[in-house]
């Protein structure tokens, strides 16, 4: 080094200044930053205090020793020799990131700025690497980067719940919001049922694309690996073939390759209301998903689901009772009209009778009154299907229909079995198509036969009587339509079918195997 170029000359009131190589080192092991100087192979010549801190080693143990085969991990070995080649050719400026791994294993992030020493003949001797640990400064950036995505999840999630008109709309954000915070390739809803031990899947997000509704189950009281989760714990399971026979849904995950499972329990007010099923089909992806699974998502999450659970909840009721309410008016209607006109039809037989004397009025007048008393015993059989509304349950049919063999004096057969969704209404729903049967078909048998699919479930009563005409079929269902001389108040089946339609299904009419009148009811399995 010359001394001209570490000073001016002494006529200007300066000395020049010329440091030796023991005063240099001692001046390159006081400073905080990180001082390495390699040869061109790559072999270490000095290592600073600030190094040996950092990473663990005595400058005594590195000397010598080739620094990608020391501190740098195989898989950045080919990037970081690229920028040393470039440097003993002289490539400058030359700024580069790469982790150290330290004596004990950590890994930690270095930002160099680095230079190099030309020899006499003007060929690179020396790469001198000037760097600072980064590694602290970077996880509080990934960290406030991640605060910021928690941030961003947590309002759309918040807005979407104060802004969508749907639940379909609510949990397609939803799995789609969390799957940015998760590397998991699938992404469940699942949501409590009045058992606990039982969660409906009520969306599900894989492959890019979504499935709402599914209806699917998952019991957990056949799941031992998941009775965690009706504590609060989070539930992992490495082999998502030990709870295939949960669930269908599960069962396919399996079949599609998936393999590991992890459960998120979600709560609200102290209450199991669902939770969140991660999966992949590598295990170390939903290992690393633990780490980013935010604490404050779940609950915001749980709070939103709790919400529109108690909104649908508070929206079927509303319906429900809307319903019976216009049932129950149409109800009261009829009544006053019917039993108006019947009353009317009395006094007139009555006066004509007083009158007249003859018998005949008499016969009459019992017959007006026998049929009142029919319509109000209709109009109670009406009143009972109108209110007996409630949630949609669990309904075993074959349970529910084999009372009715000892109710009537006609023969009723019941075949098959099945279980459906619907409510205590359903028994009237069948009361009123077997009276139908025998009042106005004139039937001597019943039989009720029981279809069950996978989703659906198909229920048939039909009977031998004499049938429906063909030119009334297509108005059988209509408010107040009655028919012949036994025609009642024409609401039974109007009832029947919104009874039907309530439970998310529908009815139809035709001619059946033994001769007379056949309903076709199609219900939602349980």
């Amino acid at each position: 080094m010359n001394p001209e170029d570490c000073g001016v000359r002494a006529d200007k009131g300066y000395r020049s200044v010329n440091l030796n190589a023991t005063q240099i080192r001692t001046f390159l092991n006081t400073v905080k930053n990180l001082v390495v100087i390699l040869d061109r192979n790559g072999d270490i010549v000095f290592f600073n205090r600030a190094c040996e801190e950092l990473t663990g080693y005595r400058e005594c143990e590195v000397r010598g020793r080739n620094i990608f085969k020391l501190l740098i991990s195989t898989g950045e070995q080919k990037g970081v020799f690229s920028v040393f080649k470039k440097l003993t050719e002289g490539d400058l400026p030359s700024f580069y990131e790469n982790y150290w791994i330290t004596k004990w294993g950590e890994r930690r992030l270095i930002s160099w700025s680095n230079t190099i020493f030309r020899g006499d003949d003007g060929e690179v001797e020396w790469i001198v690497g000037v760097g600072e640990d980064i590694t602290d400064v970077k996880r509080t950036k990934e960290m406030l980067k991640e605060v910021m995505r928690r941030g961003r999840v947590i309002r759309d999630i918040v807005l979407t719940s104060l802004t969508s008109k749907s639940t379909t709309e609510l949990f397609r954000t939803l799995l789609r919001e969390t799957s940015y915070l998760v590397p998991a390739e699938v992404i469940a809803l699942l949501i409590t049922t009045k058992k606990r031990s039982l969660m409906r899947i009520r969306a599900i997000r894989w492959r890019d694309e979504m499935d709402l509704d599914i209806g699917d189950v998952v019991d957990i009281e056949k799941c031992r690996k998941l009775s965690g989760l009706l504590i609060g714990q989070t539930v992992i399971v490495e082999d998502l073939g030990t709870l295939s026979s949960c669930s269908e849904g599960l069962k396919k995950l399996e079949e599609a390759g998936y393999k590991a499972v992890m459960v998120i329990p979600m709560i609200a007010d102290g209450d199991l209301i669902g939770a969140l099923l991660l999966a992949t089909r590598k295990w170390e992806l939903l290992r690393e998903s633990q780490s980013s699974l935010i604490p404050d998502l779940f609950p915001t999450i749980a709070m939103v689901v709790r919400h529109y659970i108690l909104k649908e909840e508070y929206e079927r009721i509303n319906e429900e009772l809307k319903a019976v309410n216009a049932m129950l008016k149409i109800i009261t209607k009829t009544i006053r009209h019917n039993i108006l006109n019947q009353t009317t039809a009395m006094r007139g037989y009555l006066e004509l009778y007083h009158m007249k004397g003859e018998e005949r009025y008499l016969e009459k007048l019992i017959r007006v009154i026998e049929r009142t008393e029919d319509l109000i015993s209709e109009m109670r059989d009406l009143e009972m299907l109108a209110s007996r509304f409630g949630p949609l349950k669990e309904v075993d049919l074959r349970d529910s229909l084999e009372p009715f063999k000892d109710l009537y004096s006609v023969k009723i057969i019941i075949e098959g079995e099945g279980r459906v969704l619907a409510d205590d209404g359903l028994t009237s729903v069948f009361e009123n198509l077997i009276n139908n049967s025998i009042i106005h078909g004139g039937c001597n048998t019943v039989r009720i036969r029981i279809t069950p699919h996978s989703d659906r479930c198909i229920i048939t009563v039909e009977d031998d009587g004499k049938g429906i005409p063909r030119e009334i079929v297509e108005r059988i269902f209509e408010e107040g339509f009655t028919y012949g001389e036994r025609g009642g108040t024409g609401l039974g089946l109007y009832l029947v079918k919104k009874a039907v339609e309530r439970y998310g299904g529908r009815i139809e009419v035709g001619k059946g195997e033994l001769g007379g009148a056949a309903f076709r009811i199609q219900l939602r399995a349980a």
